[in-house]
């Protein structure tokens, strides 16, 4: 016996089980029913439409403008060995 080879790995099969997909839909729809009881149907037409934007960040104008900082500006005493 091959050490790559595992013989209790499920082979994967070549059509649909029919069966599973039946149990799949029963279980998405009742999901959904019980969304549907919690929250109450949709409103008329669908949800609103949300627009989802990039939040605007403030522009320091050029990357040595950003690290310059006056008030710890780099001096034999502000630096640590």
């Amino acid at each position: 016996m091959e050490d790559d080879v595992n013989l209790y790995r499920p082979k994967s099969l070549k059509k649909r089980d029919a069966h599973h997909d039946a149990q799949l839909a029963r279980e998405v729809e009742t999901i959904n029913r019980g969304i549907r009881r919690a929250l109450g149907p949709l409103p008329l037409g669908g949800l609103p439409k949300v627009i989802k934007r990039k939040p605007l960040l403030a522009n320091p104008g050029s990357p040595a403008e950003a690290t310059a900082d006056p008030d710890h500006a780099s001096t034999p005493s502000a630096v640590v060995p």
